[in-house]
């Protein structure tokens, strides 16, 4: 009951800011956590006070649409270390520790639960040699539990007993609501078994369906490094991994079909286990990518994307001449003020991870700012130190986080839901939400309707209408958690009766 008068509450004070002018809704973006205890505020371009974070490798964080930091992740050094959840406070949440998400860069994303105001996906990579923890996973979390949070639902498998790669992107489908999660896979064992395949899931109001595979682009080694972006108006995605190669592909934001591979590669490719491409990321106009190129000599590139021949239009934004390995551009991405930011982590055997106080320099204590990513290096405006972290000090990531307000693809087949704010679907009608669907040992049964009251009963059925579970509640707001871990695979009906009414909801059990 607290959530809903909540949920109701926060939506009223968001209107009224919108009407009145003082906030939009491209907010979810603002607060980035990540590095050592960095955390920015992006919205006035300064730095709060420091975080609890210390993500020695990659991190995520989400905001609420007026801006405030509801949850962060971080995962440190180390395959046999696990990820920790921090709500906006710092606060570990409940059940946020052992999170399976120990990769690089792009082993985190959160994404918001479709239609709900208070729960959140959080998508993991665990990927270490020889480890039969190796898959991607999500987990549910209720932001606002107990003013807390607490994670309902940890590490459930999407995929086991496979290698990620550090390969881990969404991007909102074509009616502005759903979401389109990517990632990729490699041989990391043998280095043998090249590929092409892009695996793909839909996140929507039923939750995630079942995995899709698009075999496109060039067949390769993948690698364990790489990054996945789309561009400002998600038609678009760029790919680079850790043995040379990089594409840009069309993509359709209602089908979640990749198109029209445009393949870019290095001049070592395919043999680049040396310099490995880390991250790539468009310029607002999608003109131009950027591309962190690590290795002996490591690199900022700039590709122009409207040149007759991409590969031989790179431009070299800076140059690191490290030898030792010691200052090398990682993790880049741009932000809602059309620059993009980069960090560049001093890895030097004395200061990585830094285990001393004094490990701080002019590259680790801050971020380097392309002001003007639209326009050709170097007019782009480059600075190596562009953004102070007041203090604090970055490491290979920055957030892995999507573009949480791109909006509907207006005029397509798929815009399909009413536009304007959406304060909750069905809102004047109760609703129930049923996770994870398809399920495996529970499922959580919650109103997402206006407030209902006195008793509801809950019966499970299976297909030949005989009852597998049963139970009354006099609290019907409340989450309702229902065990299935003994229920064979199939398809099942959860009915939902109180109020003299009723309501049939399809669940399906699936290991």
């Amino acid at each position: 009951m607290k959530v809903f008068q909540f949920s109701v509450a926060y939506k009223i004070l968001v209107i009224i800011l919108l009407l009145l002018g003082q906030v939009t809704l491209a907010q979810r973006n603002n607060v980035w956590v990540f590095g050592d205890s960095a955390k920015i505020l992006f919205n006035n371009q300064s730095l709060s006070v420091r975080s609890n974070a210390r993500a020695t490798w990659g991190s995520a964080s989400i905001s609420d649409t007026l801006g405030s930091l509801l949850l962060y992740v971080q995962n440190e050094r180390g395959g046999n270390t696990r990820g920790i959840i921090h709500n906006g406070k710092d606060q570990i949440i409940g059940n946020g520790t052992n999170i399976e998400n120990s990769s690089l860069m792009h082993s985190n994303l959160f994404l918001p639960f479709p239609n709900h105001d208070s729960l959140y996906y959080l998508f993991t990579l665990f990927q270490f040699p020889f480890n039969n923890e190796n898959g991607v996973y999500f987990s549910v979390i209720n932001a606002l539990k107990d003013t807390v949070g607490e994670v309902l639902n940890k590490n459930v498998v999407i995929m086991d007993s496979v290698f990620p790669g550090d390969i881990l992107m969404a991007v909102k489908h074509g009616n502005g609501r759903d979401w389109w999660v990517f990632w990729r896979l490699f041989d990391r064992v043998n280095y043998v078994q090249q590929n092409n395949a892009f695996y793909s899931v839909l996140l929507d109001p039923n939750g995630i369906s079942n995995v899709q595979i698009q075999n496109i682009g060039d067949t390769s080694f993948v690698g364990g490094y790489g990054g996945i972006s789309f561009n400002k108006e998600g038609n678009k995605m760029a790919y680079c991994d850790g043995v040379g190669l990089l594409e840009v592909f069309d993509f359709d934001r209602c089908t979640g079909i990749l198109s029209n591979p445009n393949i870019i590669k290095h001049s070592c490719y395919p043999n680049c286990f040396i310099n490995a491409q880390l991250d790539v990321e468009f310029s607002a106009n999608s003109r131009y990518l950027y591309v962190c190129d690590w290795g002996d000599t490591s690199y900022i590139n700039q590709y122009d994307l409207q040149a007759a021949n991409i590969n031989t239009s790179k431009k070299i934004v800076d140059t690191f001449f490290t030898g030792n390995n010691a200052e090398q551009p990682c993790s880049v991405k741009r932000w809602l003020d059309n620059k993009i930011y980069i960090a560049v982590v001093d890895s030097s055997s004395s200061h990585f991870p830094y285990f001393l106080n004094n490990a701080y320099t002019i590259i680790n204590t801050h971020l380097a700012v392309i002001n003007n990513p639209d326009l050709p290096f170097p007019l782009c405006n480059y600075t190596r130190t562009g953004l102070y972290l007041n203090g604090a000090r970055t490491y290979i990531g920055l957030p892995n986080n999507p573009d949480y307000d791109l909006g509907s693809l207006v005029g397509s087949p798929c815009d399909t839901l009413a536009t304007g704010l959406q304060l909750h679907n069905n809102a004047t009608t109760n609703d129930w939400l049923i996770y994870p669907n398809p399920a495996n040992d529970f499922i959580y049964v919650f109103n997402t309707g206006q407030p209902v009251f006195g008793n509801y009963q809950f019966t499970l059925t299976n297909v030949n209408a005989q009852v597998i579970y049963q139970s009354e509640t006099t609290n019907p707001n409340e989450l309702q958690t229902i065990a299935t871990q003994n229920l064979p695979n199939g398809i099942y009906v959860l009915q939902i009766t109180g109020e003299n009414k009723m309501q049939s909801k399809k669940v399906v059990i699936l290991r």
